[in-house]
């Protein structure tokens, strides 16, 4: 079902999940904050323990799940946020255990989407970003390629173009020194011209 962005944001208050573009792929919508909220995310996507990524709107909202930025951090942000960048960040206590599984970090992004920083925006809280598909199938670009036990298990669509092609980049900014866990679409060159001591080891491709 197409819905617009305050219709979005009233589901989400609500504890349901949607589906929205992003600058990369269509994502799974849930309240990050909301427990019951990221179940229910978990059990349409069939995600298992894996922990799931969120969506910000600006460096502000990122106090409600981690510390502020700095050094290293701060540099990634500042030369690719917004943007398909992701950092894993220490986590805040307070952030729900189901969200991270267990873990003492999460992924953290402020999207270049419009429709997608709107959304959280909006909800004034960070937004689950985890593709919009069955843990396993195709991540969708457009509205008509998510599938339809997705579509049944969800709220509603907000419509948008997204390139698909590569997902975000990930780096790990948790451990002794910066390391590139996934390469997506911002490349190793890239990122070296802001963190020379890249280590990207153990990267894999999307």
């Amino acid at each position: 079902m197409p819905i617009d962005l305050q219709q979005a944001i009233a589901f989400l208050r609500a504890g349901a999940v949607v589906a929205y573009p992003t600058e990369t792929f269509f994502g799974l919508g849930a309240d990050a904050l909301d427990e019951a909220a990221v179940d229910r995310l978990r059990a349409i996507k069939g995600r298992g323990r894996k922990p799931i990524s969120v969506i910000i709107a600006d460096t502000d909202m990122l106090l409600q799940i981690a510390h502020p930025l700095r050094g290293v951090g701060l540099a990634l942000a500042d030369a690719f946020w917004p943007g398909p960048l992701t950092l894993v960040l220490p986590v805040k206590a307070s952030v729900p255990l189901n969200l991270r599984s267990g873990g003492s970090t999460i992924g953290v992004r402020v999207s270049s989407h419009p429709v997608a920083r709107a959304l959280a925006a909006g909800l004034g809280r960070p937004v689950t970003s985890t593709s919009c598909n069955r843990a396993g199938g195709a991540e969708p670009t457009r509205p008509d390629q998510i599938d339809r036990e997705v579509m049944a298990d969800i709220a509603g669509t907000l419509e948008g173009a997204t390139p698909g092609g590569q997902a975000s980049t990930i780096v790990d900014l948790s451990g002794p020194r910066p390391l590139l866990l996934r390469l997506g679409v911002i490349s190793v060159d890239r990122l070296r011209q802001v963190v020379p001591d890249l280590d990207v080891e153990t990267a894999t491709g999307h």
